[in-house]
């Protein structure tokens, strides 16, 4: 059984989220499941239920920028 790739969109500009989730998904013909996160925290939170093909990171960020985010995860999920 085939599964829906899945991929994981982080940035903190929400118009850019929308439009480019949208645009992913239509690009795609719908066969993606795209979801999003704001900022790195909401993204942490997120991947601890989910297990994306692809993640997609901002490097300009509040807080905690993409390249702090990508260590990080590189860190917790080596694989």
């Amino acid at each position: 059984m085939n599964s829906t790739p899945l991929i994981l969109l982080i940035d903190d500009d929400e118009h850019f989220l929308g439009g480019f989730s949208q645009w992913l998904g239509g690009f795609l013909g719908g066969n993606v499941d795209v979801q999003t996160a704001r900022n790195a925290g909401l993204a942490l939170s997120r991947l601890r239920t989910i297990t994306p093909d692809l993640v997609v990171i901002d490097l300009h960020m509040p807080i905690m920028d993409g390249q702090q985010l990508l260590k990080l995860l590189k860190t917790r999920f080596p694989n």
